[in-house]
């Protein structure tokens, strides 16, 4: 077996193992060709000390060196938030711009920031899902413009960030579980023929987490083939953005549960959305224009709704 770069001649190791008549021969023509290919290869890992016994480690690779990608692979147990390992991830992903994986299992975790370069990407099998404990998401002022509801119940705290952060992006097909069974108060009802907001889920105690996921002054945005499940209030929120691809796009939330939008595109340019299926409680797509929350003027402009199947209450 020849083992080397691609963009290194390897017809020198080939034609050797070709002609190579015994087991030592073959072994040393690999060896030299994989010391002329050791300036092509990278392999470096990141050992999570927090959680030692839980969260085992992030391992970094990159098989191609040469175009700088790197491939984060988040390794942990779902009985631990993982927000620290993941952001970890991230930000490692982040130096070079590559993917970060999240393998198949559920991983509870609160908030992760995206960074500018970086793909958040879901495995089959894989579930990202909402920490139950509000401590574990971000501050209400956790960057300028966030802010909660208190009239619907929630507040400003997000399982997933991207604040002014440029070609990022959010696949599947794994699933994004915003454990909003755990905020919203009573059993989830059929809904009636007839029915009006006084009918909604509210949330158990005072407040409840915030959008699920933000994206915030972003450039360059895709969001594919990818399930949001669960949300405790608005399952995505883009606002502000440019350059915004959302594609193959499911969003489950309960019915009856009070504001659990299903996407919500607020001051914002270029963007298609395309093969969404959406049954959400409240809005399935709302088209915004919430200046005051941007704090500048921006309007909605040059947006594709095309080949979706949309639920409302």
């Amino acid at each position: 077996e020849v083992r080397a770069y691609k963009d290194v001649v390897n017809a020198k190791a080939i034609n050797a193992l070709v002609h190579a008549d015994d087991s030592e021969s073959v072994k040393a023509i690999l060896d030299a060709a994989k010391a002329d290919n050791a300036a092509y290869t990278y392999d470096a890992a990141i050992t999570v000390s927090e959680n030692k016994s839980a969260l085992d480690a992030i391992a970094f690779n990159a098989a191609e060196a040469a175009e700088a990608q790197r491939k984060a692979e988040v390794r942990a147990y779902k009985d631990v938030v993982n927000a620290k390992a993941i952001n970890a991830a991230v930000a490692s992903a982040a130096e070079a711009g590559g993917r970060v994986t999240v393998p198949a299992g559920t991983w509870r975790t609160g908030t992760v920031w995206l960074r500018d370069g970086v793909e958040l990407h879901l495995d089959v099998g894989a579930v990202l899902k909402a920490s139950e404990d509000l401590a574990d998401y971000n501050a209400e002022d956790a960057f300028p413009g966030n802010r909660g509801a208190p009239n619907e119940g929630w507040n400003g705290g997000h399982l997933v960030i991207a604040y002014k952060c440029r070609d990022v992006a959010i696949t599947g097909p794994g699933t994004v579980n915003g454990s909003g069974e755990s905020f919203f108060a009573g059993p989830q009802a059929p809904v009636a023929d007839t029915y009006s907001y006084k009918d909604w889920r509210k949330a158990k105690g005072p407040e409840r987490p915030g959008r699920m996921l933000v994206f915030w002054q972003c450039r360059g945005v895709r969001i594919e083939n990818v399930t949001l499940r669960d949300s405790p209030s608005w399952a995505c929120f883009v606002m502000g953005c440019d350059d915004v691809v959302i594609r193959d796009y499911r969003v489950r939330n309960g019915p009856l549960n009070e504001c659990t939008d299903g996407l919500d595109i607020d001051c914002s340019r270029n963007v298609l959305v395309e093969r969404a299926d959406i049954d959400a409680g409240d809005d399935a797509i709302a088209i915004r224009a919430g200046a005051r929350e941007l704090g500048f003027d921006k309007p909605c402009e040059n947006i594709v709704v095309r080949d979706s199947v949309l639920g409302s209450t």
